[in-house]
């Protein structure tokens, strides 16, 4: 059961994900509580669960929403644009974890974005410009 709930949570945190993308780029804004567990999961390095890495299971809530909307067969313009986000995520993950250096860049570059953020006391958006620039840079 462990292994069935890491991969759930794991699944509702990626269509977390693409939720705040669609939000961002419809409305310009998007949920503060799930942007913040999206946002604070990238800098989990060392977590035994995926329920580590997420915290609170109500920071994933749009994320569960999403997912169960998804599976059950809801087809609105935005459920299409999420699975397609979802989609673009796992064929990226699926790239990533096949190059190591890639992977091991990606990962050193979070690290390095954690201490510096930690260090200098940088505001999110700081830190938001700063994962932008590693992305740019490396994928």
């Amino acid at each position: 059961m462990k292994r069935l709930e890491n991969q759930t949570l794991a699944l509702a945190g990626m269509f977390q994900a693409a939720v705040l993308i669609d939000e961002l780029a419809v409305s310009g804004s998007c949920d503060a509580t799930a942007f913040s567990g999206s946002f604070d999961s990238l800098f989990t390095f060392d977590a035994d669960s995926a329920r580590d890495v997420f915290g609170q299971l109500p920071c994933l809530r749009s994320g569960f929403t999403a997912l169960n909307d998804y599976l059950g067969g809801e087809s609105t313009g935005s459920s299409r644009n999420i699975a397609y986000y979802v989609l673009s995520m796992m064929k990226l993950a699926s790239v990533i974890l096949s190059d190591p250096e890639l992977s091991d860049e990606l990962f050193d570059g979070l690290r390095s974005i954690e201490v510096r953020s930690a260090e200098f006391d940088l505001p999110r958006a700081s830190v938001i410009s700063k994962i932008d620039g590693l992305y740019q840079a490396r994928i």
